[in-house]
């Protein structure tokens, strides 16, 4: 008799502690996702109630098609009232963007406003090439991946400089795609279903 209910109190033991694993697993999925809900909830409101940005009367941004403006403009964001006035004019151009996927939807946006796309197939980030033709190494052009960085880290807080660098690496890879797509609508990136993205982990939608 004893031995009966040992076994049934194991069964009931066993029973009860799968159905409480099972109840703790559904409340963390569930919580993730009203988590993920309002993360994008809450970004389309800041970007709805984000103040417009003052740029100088006279200040005026004309798109990098060369190299050489890539220098020139490197050069000019050493001064720190050009290089707050290219902020708040680019935040006008993406203030309307949501971003989820730590940052790489802004960076996407942010990118055409910066850079002419011919310009990217001239460049790489390390200046290395697949021919005997060396390219613009995009990494020594600090002041303009400051400033890029900046501003994406002021709607997206979880960018960082190894995202920016992994975005760069990917845009100069597939220059001649996004030469070839210029006139669509800017590229994204969705999150994985059933992951958490971190770090890099991104799935890059090109258009």
């Amino acid at each position: 008799m004893n031995d009966v209910m040992q076994k049934i109190d194991m069964a009931k033991n066993e029973i009860i502690s799968t159905v409480q694993q099972t109840m703790e697993s559904l409340v963390t999925r569930t919580i993730s996702v009203i988590k993920s809900d309002f993360d994008t909830k809450i970004l389309h409101l800041q970007n709805s109630i984000r103040p417009t940005s003052v740029v100088s009367k006279n200040f005026s941004f004309s798109l990098v098609c060369t190299i050489e403006q890539l220098q020139e403009l490197d050069s000019k964001l050493e001064d720190h009232l050009y290089t707050e006035n290219v902020k708040k004019y680019m935040m006008d151009k993406i203030s309307n963007v949501a971003d989820t996927v730590n940052g790489q939807n802004t960076c996407y946006e942010l990118v055409d406003h910066f850079f002419d796309r011919k310009l990217m197939l001239k460049c790489s980030w390390t200046g290395a090439s697949k021919n005997e033709n060396p390219k613009c190494a995009l990494r020594l052009y600090k002041n303009v991946l400051n400033t890029f960085f900046e501003i994406v880290k002021g709607i997206n807080s979880s960018f960082n400089v190894k995202l920016m660098e992994h975005f760069f690496k990917s845009v100069t890879r597939n220059s001649k795609k996004r030469c070839e797509a210029k006139g669509l609508r800017c590229s994204t990136v969705h999150r994985r279903s059933k992951k958490k993205i971190t770090s890099v982990a991104i799935t890059l939608v090109e258009y």
